[in-house]
């Protein structure tokens, strides 16, 4: 009879064990489990991606002297070329202005996409970090799925930060004059992905509704900024609601420089 008992009870306890309800995530490590983005751990990137480029492109127009060629008896001077930086495109459909919508010129005359000669940035969590340094300035741009393959790894792209308010620094070589800042966000609320709360770029704060991309959609946020700097430093604010801030790329726009 005891040895009944004993095997009925312990049937008892596993049979409630396993009915009982996996535990729910909550904000701000309230329980342990985490939600279903952080069970995607990214591959490690494999070697057949492509190389990333580390030589930054020279924003300053270049001009060849006319090369004299001998054809024959006659001599045929090639036409003066000139290398110029490529004019910014306007707003893509998946770039979303936040703040003011009348675009502010910090100088005069055309914009010019601008790369930083470095940055620095708080390390990204579990496999979502910054894998080559550069990463979110090599024009690598995910998908509307976060963890789609696209650059020889799932998620390969995305720089990504869970609770965490992460810090970006970007140093350029010279003093600009900037006009805009443009950062690519991932939201998926369903995923625990969300945008931050706000955004801070060089002390200026610029709040966030949170709903500025669709759903399950990755895009850029556009600010209008209007300084000289060779500095810019973006603070995010994550939203305590969910756990992941996810970036791909982060791009400057400044005043075309004047080299007459």
């Amino acid at each position: 009879m005891q040895i009944k008992h004993f095997l009925f009870g312990g049937a008892m306890a596993v049979s409630l064990f396993a009915c009982a309800p996996a535990t729910r995530y909550e904000a701000d490590g309230a329980f342990s489990s985490e939600p279903a983005f952080s069970q995607v751990v990214r591959p490690e990137p494999v070697t057949s991606k492509p190389p990333v480029s580390t030589i930054k492109p020279d924003m300053t127009p270049v001009n060849a002297n006319p090369t004299p060629v001998t054809q024959g008896t006659t001599v045929v001077v090639q036409p003066l070329i000139t290398l110029v930086p490529t004019p910014v495109e306007p707003d893509a459909p998946d770039e979303v202005v936040v703040g003011d919508a009348t675009p502010v010129n910090a100088g005069g005359g055309s914009g010019v996409n601008v790369l930083p000669e470095s940055y620095s940035v708080t390390t990204g969590n579990a496999s979502y970090i910054d894998d080559t340094g550069r990463q979110l300035i090599d024009n690598q741009v995910g998908s509307d799925r976060f963890n789609a393959k696209i650059f020889g790894a799932a998620g390969f792209e995305w720089v990504g930060w869970s609770r965490k308010s992460p810090v970006m620094t970007f140093k350029f070589a010279n003093e600009r004059k900037f006009t805009k800042v443009k950062i690519g966000f991932n939201y998926n609320s369903g995923a625990g992905i969300l945008l931050p709360l706000k955004v801070t770029i060089n002390g200026k704060a610029y709040d966030l509704k949170g709903t500025e991309l669709k759903r399950n959609s990755r895009g850029f946020l556009v600010f209008n900024v209007a300084f000289t700097a060779n500095q810019i430093t973006i603070d995010l604010e994550r939203n305590p609601a969910r756990q992941w801030i996810l970036v791909d790329e982060v791009k400057f726009v400044a005043v075309q420089q004047n080299t007459m």
